[in-house]
């Protein structure tokens, strides 16, 4: 009697055990199921960050701030540069006796000016403006020591200000114009820079915290409105494979924005933006209704078929494993 009755124990134990094994795979895949499911819905709404984009924009004013000091690499050929908040001059043949406010026109009608040693530091805010087919930039809250240099023709120098006078020299090989130049550090007064006949201004790597296509103009109320300044435009993400063609008063926003080629020269009345690199946000569309160009995860891993391909192998090839393991190394199920 004693030995059927703990039979039946063991029996009842190994009926539970049973029952308890059959119930545990379901309750497994339900929780792995419901973590996919949560995967894949955070992927339909999390955007990427940090993705690659091409554009080119046609404006009549841009206005960025820089997120990292930034130097030029290269020379900037025109025929005239202008300056304004210039506080002293240095040069061989022209040079202010003391500091002061000055605004400062060089030219070469013949020649070519080079505008060498252009560095923006982190902080600065740039303004671009296009005047009579003359790009002119605006540097707040910087201050700067550009060198021009000339090797021929004649160049004539005005300066207007606390003291004015012209000088004019002829140039040669072997008596080159070389001007240093130093700008008040502008808190309220933009330092400005307007150069003639260039053909494009190159930014290339540059770091830049938010760049806006927009204007700020004192409404009504003294209360600042802004308005776009897009013309047209167009604009690629490398991630997701997203494309926006921008219209007239379309605005677009960058942040966190690294130039690979930035480059910027008048084009019939305009300025013309080619723009290259990478940023952590891109929004653009008409004003208040902007949509992100940045792509979801799950946008991303579609439009990228190499992940596609190796997270599908990752799947076959687990359940071909896990199917061999079945099949070879089966489980002792009378425990």
């Amino acid at each position: 009697e004693a030995k059927r009755y703990y039979d039946e124990i063991d029996l009842v134990d190994k009926v539970q055990k049973k029952i308890l094994r059959g119930f545990q795979f379901p309750f497994q895949a339900a929780i792995i199921g419901a973590f996919c499911l949560l995967i894949v819905f955070l992927s339909l709404y999390i955007k990427k960050e940090n993705v690659f984009f091409k554009g080119t924009f046609y404006v009549t004013s841009a206005t960025y701030s820089m997120r990292k000091d930034w130097s030029s690499s290269g020379s900037i050929k025109a025929n005239t540069i202008q300056f304004s908040n210039i506080s002293e001059i240095e040069s061989s043949f022209v040079a202010t006796k003391k500091k002061g406010n000055y605004f400062v026109i060089i030219e070469n009608k013949s020649e070519p000016l080079y505008l060498n040693d252009l560095a923006i530091t982190k902080g600065a805010t740039v303004d671009w403006t296009l005047s009579n087919g003359d790009l002119g930039i605006h540097i707040s809250r910087d201050s700067l020591n550009p060198i021009v240099t000339s090797r021929k023709g004649t160049v004539n120098v005005e300066v207007t200000g606390d003291t004015s006078f012209h000088s004019s020299s002829v140039l040669s090989e072997v008596n080159p114009a070389i001007m240093q130049l130093h700008s008040i550090r502008a808190v309220k007064d933009a330092v400005r820079i307007d150069l003639s006949k260039v053909n494009a201004w190159s930014f290339d790597d540059m770091m830049i915290d938010s760049l806006d296509i927009m204007k700020k103009v004192q409404g009504q109320k003294d209360v600042d409105e802004f308005y776009s300044t897009m013309i047209k435009g167009k604009i690629k993400v490398r991630e997701g494979g997203n494309s926006f063609e921008l219209q007239h008063g379309d605005n677009i926003h960058f942040e966190q924005l690294k130039t690979r080629h930035f480059s910027i020269r008048s084009d019939s009345s305009l300025i013309r933006i080619d723009l290259e690199g990478t940023a952590s946000k891109i929004k653009a569309g008409p004003k208040e209704y902007e949509d992100w160009l940045n792509p979801t995860y799950a946008e991303y891993v579609f439009h990228e078929s190499w992940i596609a391909f190796f997270y599908s192998s990752f799947i076959f090839l687990w359940g071909v494993l896990w199917s061999l393991n079945r099949m070879f190394f089966k489980h002792n199920t009378n425990d």
